[in-house]
């Protein structure tokens, strides 16, 4: 019988704590005093946008839903030439998402009911659909690349979905930063296995709370 489609998240709350803990302690500790901490949210994204000092740039943001992120990104980065690229089934999660032992979001969760949200700024493109699907079209399209410094916004919640944009994005950014807004949780997992088994250097920048914000780098691979 052939596979479509395994569930994507560890179901055990034990293990998958256990699995949270062990990647932020050989992933992320290590590199922890070298990263700047910032008050809020709202201070983490002008520290992202002052890394690029009016530049255009290409934004993804994996995980829209009513754009408030979006927009707040948009506002930012002020240079008219950027582009942005927002992904969202906009119906809401394809499966369970529970990042620990006392929050569930059932499939459905986080639904603006097929909507795209209204945002006045010609610059940005919706791509709706399951990521799994719309992503490698996209970037075979030629629409990023070369370059422009490149940002990825993952708020997508899942790890499955997480791990998919990490290997996808490898065949086709060299070089991009990343801001992660559930790090602690399915991201850092994601993160960790996707850096496990592809080359890649990796700096961290700056974080408020479960927040992060760094670089990803292909490298060539090399013994350890």
């Amino acid at each position: 019988m052939p596979i479509t489609r395994c569930a994507s998240h560890v179901s055990n709350p034990q293990i998958r704590t256990l699995l949270q803990r062990q990647a932020i302690e050989n992933f992320y500790l290590p590199f922890r005093s070298s990263i700047k901490h910032v008050a809020s949210n709202s201070e983490l994204r002008d520290f992202v946008a002052r890394q690029f000092d009016g530049q255009d740039i290409i934004f993804l943001e994996f995980g829209v839903a009513s754009g408030s992120s979006m927009r707040d990104f948009a506002a930012r980065f002020k240079n008219p030439d950027s582009k942005f690229f927002g992904f969202d089934s906009f119906v809401g999660l394809p499966e369970t998402w529970a990042p620990h032992e006392k929050m569930s979001i059932p499939i459905g969760g986080f639904s603006v009911n097929g909507k795209f949200p209204v945002i006045n700024d010609g610059r940005i493109t919706f791509v709706e659909g399951w990521i799994q699907n719309t992503l490698p079209p996209f970037l075979s399209s030629g629409q990023i690349g070369g370059p422009r410094p490149h940002v990825i916004h993952f708020d997508i919640d899942l790890y499955s979905t997480t791990l998919f944009i990490l290997t996808t994005l490898w065949h086709f950014l060299p070089d991009y930063y990343f801001i992660m807004d559930e790090y602690p949780f399915d991201e850092i997992i994601a993160l960790r296995d996707f850096v496990n088994a592809y080359p890649v250097e990796m700096t961290y920048f700056a974080e408020h709370g479960d927040k992060n914000f760094g670089r990803i780098r292909r490298v060539p691979f090399s013994l350890a």
